[in-house]
């Protein structure tokens, strides 16, 4: 099964929030949190985040991490696997405080 199949709630948010990226932001985690906090305040009465979630945790433990895809889907780059990880642990951190608030 291909990874969009797989993660088909995690593509659709990716390729949906981070193609148009501009990049004009120099830190990318800054721009990150902006990203994934807007789609939030949009979505937060009429969007189901658990699957999300879900499909993020299941991504992070992947063996092996798929890295091209994140690459692909996020439209950033990733100087390691490590970094990738260590991108999508924020983004998963950064539901995860907007759920407790």
């Amino acid at each position: 099964m291909e990874l969009e199949e797989q993660y088909q709630e995690l593509t659709t948010f990716l390729i949906a929030e981070f193609a148009d990226r501009e990049g004009d932001i120099e830190d990318e985690l800054e721009e990150t949190h902006v990203i994934v906090n807007q789609f939030i305040d949009e979505a937060f009465k009429q969007y189901d985040f658990a699957p999300l979630m879900d499909e993020m945790e299941n991504l992070l433990h992947h063996d092996p991490f798929p890295i091209k895809y994140l690459t692909k889907t996020a439209n950033m780059y990733f100087e390691d696997t490590q970094e990738a990880k260590e991108w999508l642990r924020e983004v998963i951190n950064i539901f995860k405080k907007n759920q407790s608030s």
